[in-house]
């Protein structure tokens, strides 16, 4: 799985804001560096990721935020393999269709248009069926997300951040 699309209509200080498409990652991964002046939003789309994700699989991290002004949507596609393992082992047949024809599914917050009409009960079910089916979610997304100023209490090496030998091993 890997994210696809993200949608922002409204977001802290963000408005109407698109990122994406990415496209499937390579084996060995991708790297996608947000970069810009202070408060240009950076910390603020790393937020909407964690919660549009904590949507489903941290209701606690979800119930503590304030999401009632918030419109968004991120877009979670399926991998080839991921979806050839899907048609092997769902049996709803709209569910099937649904993945197929999307190649993922959307989770949101007080966003709907990212659905046609009548599909949000099935985005939820391959969303279910997705979640079922690769269970260790966080894992296979392979995010790593720390703002830079946690580095140093680690003496983390700023200047080897963007050394490309490391890059070739995962």
């Amino acid at each position: 799985m890997f994210i696809e699309r993200m949608l922002v209509k409204q977001f802290r200080h963000l408005r109407d804001v698109e990122l994406g498409p990415f496209r499937q990652p390579a084996e060995i991964g991708e790297l996608i560096v947000l970069a810009g002046p202070n408060g240009s939003g950076k910390s603020s789309l790393l937020e909407l990721l964690s919660l549009g994700i904590a949507t489903r699989y941290n209701y606690q991290y979800y119930q503590a935020r304030q999401i009632s002004n918030h419109a968004f949507g991120i877009k979670i596609a399926l991998a080839d393999s991921e979806l050839a393992e899907l048609e092997a082992q769902a049996s709803d047949e709209a569910v099937l269709e649904y993945a197929r024809r999307n190649r993922g599914y959307w989770v949101h917050v007080n966003l709907p248009s990212v659905f046609g009409p009548n599909e949000q009960g099935v985005n939820d079910r391959v969303h279910a069926a997705a979640s079922h089916e690769f269970a260790n979610f966080a894992r296979r997304l392979g995010f790593f997300i720390r703002s830079d100023r946690s580095y140093g209490a680690r003496s983390y090496r700023r200047d080897h951040i963007f050394n490309w030998k490391t890059r070739e091993q995962p």
